[in-house]
């Protein structure tokens, strides 16, 4: 799983590449679909999730538990994640 910022790694998250092994990959996009061309865009970042990225330490520090138990899947825990705190 690939998220995909305008410009850097700080940049606006727009949108997600899920890729499955030998299978493809599918692209969500967060708003409207456009052509980079037109869209003015000119640089993008992209960074890769996968199921352990999304972890955090316990209270003692030694167990990594799940982040977003809420989402069934990785790409609803990175689009929580990419979207948190805005």
């Amino acid at each position: 799983m690939w998220s995909v910022h305008l410009g850097n790694s700080k940049g606006t998250p727009i949108g997600l590449i899920e890729t499955v092994f030998r299978v493809g990959s599918k692209a969500i996009v967060f708003g409207s679909d456009m052509k980079m061309k037109k869209s003015g865009i000119s640089m993008l970042y992209c960074r890769y999730f996968h199921k352990n990225t999304l972890m955090s330490p316990d209270q003692d520090g030694r167990l990594r538990i799940p982040m977003y138990p809420e989402c069934p899947t990785l790409v609803e825990k990175v689009t929580k994640h990419l979207h948190a705190g805005k």
